[in-house]
């Protein structure tokens, strides 16, 4: 039998570029943080941009989420300092500890989170709200902070070259999901305060003016909704309703996928119908919407465990749909001619 040949990057990689002269390993990383940048603004995160270093790089301004590459392996990372435990302790106390759980839950399962001292850390997506409150106590006792993440063994890394920098990518986006959680978290605590400030501010000189501002806001409301949700702008705040709330950046990607009715209106069968062990199939929303993987196990409750290239997610079967390619369909010729026999 032949070996299975990995396809060759079409160019450097960030592994490449690692064993590279200090300019071609610092232009290969800036280019996969800018692209990695534009993805978590998508996701409506405060990401400025990202610096780069010896080590890797880190995603300003917070330098919560980093990339590093060393020696021994290439991983992604969400790191809470000391200074954001309270907040965390907050979310797992009362205020969203399903959220987090549900979120951790849906990361892949090679995702693992521990302290920042500890040698073995848990299995993130299998982590409990009891794991999380020790794991929370061991980092405050200790004065270190939390370390949520994916390390790929470089050995491992330099088989899977080819695809590392995109699924990288794709992993740093899943953890993105967990940072707006806390960060909608920390906002949320602070905004009742700002808000009765701003009101006992205005007071009641206002409430005339606001009232002449309504018409022309519910006007200029529907003149947004008939625009392309690509071209919309957010209005300036003296222009917006000040009773509405704060209006929200909306891009083209954060808006809901548009994936999924694209399928249904080529014929594509429906999401979740048919869907098999072996199956390949398309997943159409989270982090890895557009991505193609393999069906390895249903577990009975709607949910696929699909593996995605070195990921193991486990996605909703209703947020997966058969993929076209690999299912028997024939394979069209670049020319009407068939291809003539060779004689010998």
């Amino acid at each position: 039998m032949g070996s299975v040949r990995v396809p060759a990057p079409a160019g450097p990689t960030l592994l490449s570029a690692s064993t590279r002269s200090r300019g071609e390993r610092r232009q290969r990383l800036t280019a996969w943080g800018r692209g990695a940048v534009k993805r978590l603004r998508h996701l409506g995160l405060d990401i400025s941009g990202c610096d780069v270093d010896d080590g890797g790089l880190l995603f300003v301004p917070d330098g919560r989420l980093t990339l590093t590459l060393d020696a021994g392996a290439v991983e992604v990372a969400l790191v809470l300092p000391p200074s954001d435990l309270p907040a965390l302790r907050t979310i797992l106390d009362g205020a969203r500890p399903l959220a987090m759980g549900t979120v951790l839950a849906a990361l892949p399962e090679q995702f693992a989170i521990g302290a920042s001292s500890d040698t073995v850390r848990i299995p993130a997506p299998r982590a409990s709200t009891e794991d999380l409150h020790a794991l929370l106590d061991r980092a405050e006792r200790e004065g270190g902070a939390v370390w949520l993440g994916w390390t790929v063994p470089r050995e491992v890394a330099a088989v899977h070259a080819a695809t590392l920098d995109a699924q990288l990518q794709d992993a740093l986006v899943a953890l993105g999901q967990v940072l707006k959680l806390f960060a909608r978290a920390r906002s949320t605590d602070a905004e009742p305060g700002k808000a009765k400030r701003a009101r006992r501010h205005a007071g009641g000189a206002g409430e005339e003016e606001r009232g002449r501002d309504k018409p022309r806001a519910r006007t200029r409301a529907r003149e947004r909704d008939r625009e392309p949700e690509a071209e919309r702008e957010i209005e300036p705040e003296s222009a917006a309703d000040p009773d509405a709330p704060t209006p929200r950046v909306l891009r083209p990607l954060e808006a809901k996928p548009r994936l999924r009715a694209s399928l249904l209106r080529r014929g594509v069968p429906r999401p979740g119908a048919g869907i098999e062990k072996g199956m390949k199939v398309r997943v159409l929303e989270g982090p890895f919407a557009g991505k193609e993987g393999l069906v390895q196990e249903l577990d009975g409750n709607g949910g696929a465990r699909v593996m995605l290239g070195l990921l193991a997610v486990r996605i909703d079967v209703t947020d997966l749909v058969s993929s076209a390619e690999g299912r028997g369909r024939p394979r069209l010729l670049s020319s009407h001619r068939r291809p003539m026999p060779v004689r010998s």
